[in-house]
């Protein structure tokens, strides 16, 4: 069952603010940059500062938003000498769309304005919401990519996943209509996969009742895609951002209002449940993502989003006679490869996926001159702008280099503003090369990545081939020092504010104990089931420390599988902190014996969770079952010293491993 959660966050980061500013991601990303900072990670630590920066909307208080947004600015300037001329070449690869966005406006090509427009909105937040309003009441249904387009190559070949089918394939819609609460998703996918990096969907939705529904892209199977999401209320609705792995969703922006927001000139008002048709889309670039519900703007960070994946739609009933509409498609995307045997279990792999060759590309050639002679001159150019695309994978380079030269030529003779806007696109991406190439001197493979990713978006041929080394460059970075320790603590945070923990390669050591707790947490976080290890060295006895899992940063409740040392006897004990009560339930409690040499060497403690079952186990010598309080013990990890610990020399914790 597919249910939302929300996202990664750290108790404090200043002394004031709400708790949903505590868990904001802008705050959650800014104490990973200081934790990499302190271990000279300094590349790690700007990926983190972009990260807080692109979500800093996620803040809610005004006073704390600007007073975070001037720490990252001042940080990014002194850890990142390419900062400034890496931002002034987004600012003009942005103005450089938003200019396209106006002229194809005064063309009253309203569709292609509104495409540069949702593109120039991924890299500058500052663009005028009323701009985008205003294009999109403009947009008609017969306008490009409002009907036959984007439906018949996207979805009139879709495929529906789930265990009830609701869809059903109407003149260039899909509607979901549930007659029973069913409150697991159905997935309706497109027959082609599209590159995530690089995106602009956008769909009219109508909902009834109450209900969840919304777009995902980056589908790679079942257990890994990406979802701008709409939970539709009596009254409220909530718009979030959200990725699905490992059998859960983690949230990473969301927003919340009433359904009078959603009222916008030229749309009829909301009745008891009943809502306009709204206009919901998404704008991926490099990592950001934009999401929108009619005048309501959303942004996210998603540092892992994949390079590709197949786009859809989904629905989910939370009350009887649920229904919602999906009308009015536009995609703006370059669709690599046709699908083929799409099954519901898995998505085909590459092995299995047509190859694009000359006579299909031939063939759409065909269609868009065909369309353009037909006076559908919009529709046949935004034909040729994604057929361009295509043809730049052909591998052969005389018949690419001859079908690019027929293309251009056409799209010429019915676009005279495609070349000046060609060329202006180019010479902003070369600019974001440039930028890219400071960070590969620097040896930062990956922070070159994000100026790769948007100079392709605005020209393949320029920045197409850097773009494949750079992914090559980033992949083959050494990772010799990223242990399993490191990829889930390397990055972590204080999830109790006292004393500096030191993270090494593989090895994590307490801050001297003074009389306070003291924890750690993970920057990574399980699914529902999982088996977690971690060995722990005590420095004397009595002396007590405690391996954490399932901690929720929503309310800071967690678990802790804890190893006592006394003068007489050893013992573990099972405890689920709830935060409300700020008291340690007990679980379990074990003694059992250890030698002085095995009390003075690693101790190696086990928690395995299959939903609420645990098993905990002390190398060899205890193994225990036991059954949770709560259902969900998914979570971060984490290591954690009580105030009550007699010892008051640093823990050591090291050799994680997770499965």
């Amino acid at each position: 069952m597919l249910k939302g959660s929300l996202s990664f966050a750290v108790l404090a980061l200043f002394a004031l603010g709400s708790r949903q500013d505590m868990d904001s991601p802008a705050r959650v990303a800014f104490e990973r940059a200081q934790a990499a900072f302190a271990r000279e990670h300094v590349e790690d630590g700007v990926l983190a500062l972009r990260e807080a920066r692109a979500t800093l909307s996620s803040v809610r208080d005004s006073a704390l938003r600007a007073d975070l947004g001037e720490k990252i600015e001042t940080q990014l300037s002194k850890k990142d000498p390419v900062a400034k001329f890496y931002d002034e070449a987004v600012r003009e690869a942005a103005s450089s769309l938003s200019a396209a966005a106006r002229a194809y406006q005064a063309k009253q090509w309203h569709a292609t304005a509104l495409t540069y427009v949702h593109r120039a909105s991924a890299l500058d937040s500052s663009l005028p919401p009323d701009w985008i309003l205003e294009l999109e009441r403009k947009t008609q249904p017969s306008s490009l990519d409002g009907s036959a387009s984007a439906f018949d190559r996207w979805f009139q070949q879709g495929v529906e996943l789930g265990r009830t089918p609701a869809f059903n394939v109407g003149d260039q819609c899909l509607q979901a209509n549930f007659t029973k609460t069913v409150s697991e998703m159905q997935i309706f996918l497109g027959s082609q996969r599209a590159r995530s990096g690089n995106l602009s969907f956008a769909v009219d939705v109508s909902p009834q009742r109450a209900g969840v529904f919304g777009l995902v892209f980056g589908y790679h199977g079942p257990a890994n895609f990406q979802v701008v999401r709409v939970n539709w209320e009596q009254s409220e609705w909530r718009l979030a951002v959200a990725t699905f792995v490992e059998d859960r969703f983690t949230t990473h922006a969301e927003v919340v209002g009433k359904h009078e927001d959603l009222v916008v000139a030229g749309t009829p008002g909301t009745t008891a449940g009943q809502a306009p048709t709204l206009r919901l889309s998404l704008t991926a670039q490099a990592s950001s993502v934009r999401a929108a519900l009619g005048p309501v703007r959303l942004e996210a960070s998603l540092p892992e989003l994949p390079k590709d994946g197949v786009l859809g739609v989904f629905a989910a009933a939370e009350a009887d006679g649920f229904g919602v509409k999906f009308e009015r498609f536009q995609v703006r995307a370059s669709a690599h490869v046709p699908r083929i045997a799409l099954q519901a279990s898995a998505p085909a792999d590459s092995a299995t996926e047509a190859r694009i060759e000359e006579p299909a590309l031939r063939e759409r050639l065909a269609k868009a001159a065909a369309d353009c002679d037909a006076g559908q001159a919009e529709a046949g150019a935004q034909q040729l702008r994604e057929l361009r695309q295509d043809v730049l994978a052909l591998a052969e380079g005389a018949k690419r280099h001859k079908l690019l030269g027929e293309l251009s030529a056409l799209h010429k003779r019915v676009d005279a503003l495609e070349e000046p806007t060609r060329k202006s696109l180019d010479h902003a991406a070369r600019g974001l090369l440039d930028q890219a190439q400071s960070y590969a001197r620097r040896k930062w493979p990956r922070a070159a990545l994000a100026p790769l990713e948007i100079a392709d978006g605005l020209s393949t041929e320029i920045a197409g081939r850097k773009l494949a080394q750079g992914r090559l460059a980033a992949a083959s970075q050494p990772r010799s020092t990223r242990t399993v320790t490191q990829e889930w603590f390397g990055t972590g945070v204080k999830f109790l504010d006292f004393g500096q923990w030191k993270v090494e390669q593989d090895a994590v050591q307490s801050p001297p104990l003074g009389g306070v707790s003291v924890g750690y947490a993970s920057s990574k976080s399980t699914g529902v089931n999982y088996l977690a290890g971690i060995e722990i060295a005590l420095p004397s006895c009595p002396s007590r420390a405690a391996f954490v899992f399932g901690l929720k940063p929503t309310n800071q409740d967690y678990y802790v599988l804890e190893l006592v040392h006394e003068l007489e006897y050893s013992a573990v004990r099972v405890q689920h902190y709830v935060s409300s009560q700020n008291t340690f339930d007990g679980i379990l409690a074990k003694r059992f014996h250890m030698t002085a040499a095995e009390r003075a060497g690693f101790v190696d403690l086990v928690v395995e969770v299959r939903t609420n079952q645990i098993r905990i186990a002390v190398g060899e010598l205890l193994e225990a079952h036991v059954e949770a309080p709560t259902v969900d013990l998914s979570g971060r990890l984490g290591m954690f010293v009580s105030g009550n610990s007699p010892g008051k020399d640093p823990v050591v914790f090291r050799n994680l491993r997770v499965e």
